[in-house]
């Protein structure tokens, strides 16, 4: 199976699709590794089908797969990795909040504000960050989406130290085009929290 993914041909997605149904975990998930480096439709088409395997290791290694080509095909695959950030598995979050970050995609928005611990005490614990680097991931994602409440949560997190620098890495790469909604989001902060206004100042 990796020897057919190294060709990139289209030719090859459907035996690689075929060993994503063999009982050898080991096979499925070297057929989805694989797959994530075909191109076409039919690719995605296969892992699509897969993004529900019943084990981890092959769920997570099908989700990252499509994390690789969420920017080519981002109507059938962003919805898959936004429902994948609830999976049971962290491999299988992280991936998809690396495909989210990616594609520059608000689906999910909720639930990676919510990784950021301290702005989610309150969200179940299934959208909670269960390791700090589950955190700084979604930070990582928020800094490539272009929406108002992501810039707002990088703001609020480059407060707390084990955030601080992903945070303003994350502000970093917001696009040229929003710095101007990056300042207002850092002005809204100050208003909302003045007591912080000599750090908030740091980002201007």
């Amino acid at each position: 199976a990796v020897a057919l993914g190294t060709l990139r041909l289209s030719e090859c997605a459907v035996p690689l699709g075929n060993a994503l149904d063999d009982a050898d975990t080991t096979v499925r998930v070297s057929a989805a590794t694989s797959l994530g480096f075909i191109p076409g439709a039919r690719a995605t088409d296969f892992l699509l089908a897969r993004s529900l395997d019943r084990t981890s290791e092959v769920r997570a290694a099908v989700i990252h797969a499509l994390a690789e080509r969420a920017e080519q095909e981002p109507e059938r695959i962003l919805p898959v990795l936004a429902a994948s950030l609830e999976d049971e598995s962290e491999a299988v979050r992280m991936g998809a909040t690396l495909g989210l970050g990616r594609a520059r995609s608000d689906r999910g928005l909720d639930t990676l504000i919510a990784r950021i611990t301290p702005f989610g005490p309150s969200a179940p614990e299934a959208t909670r960050a269960r390791e700090p680097h589950e955190a700084l991931a979604a930070l990582a994602a928020l800094g490539r989406i272009d929406a108002d409440r992501a810039r707002l949560t990088l703001v609020r997190a480059e407060r707390f130290p084990s955030l601080s620098m992903t945070a303003r890495e994350g502000l970093r790469n917001q696009d040229a085009q929003h710095m101007d909604a990056v300042s207002e989001a850092i002005a809204e902060e100050v208003q909302a929290s003045p007591e912080h206004v000599d750090s908030l100042a740091r980002l201007l």
